[in-house]
């Protein structure tokens, strides 16, 4: 998963800045106020699966098996 270098122990300052050197080095357009959101729900432990979605689409990150696993996943639990 694209978030495993991030870790709620950093700064919110090193979280953003992860956030956007991920957006950018896939092609996508992630704004700076978009990463200090997500930079605040992760340093809050508020980091859940409809973020992770949304994230994805805004860095153009693509995982058709992966979205197919998760939403199986949430279907079973009955989140979806």
């Amino acid at each position: 998963m694209f978030t495993m270098n991030i870790d709620r122990s950093q700064t919110k300052g090193v979280i953003k800045a992860h956030l956007l050197d991920m957006s950018r080095a896939n092609g996508g357009n992630l704004s700076k106020s978009a990463a200090d959101k997500w930079a605040n729900k992760i340093k809050q432990g508020k980091f859940n699966t409809d973020m992770v979605r949304e994230f994805a689409k805004v860095i153009g990150y693509s995982d058709p098996t992966g979205e197919r696993a998760t939403n199986n996943v949430m279907r079973e639990l009955a989140l979806a």
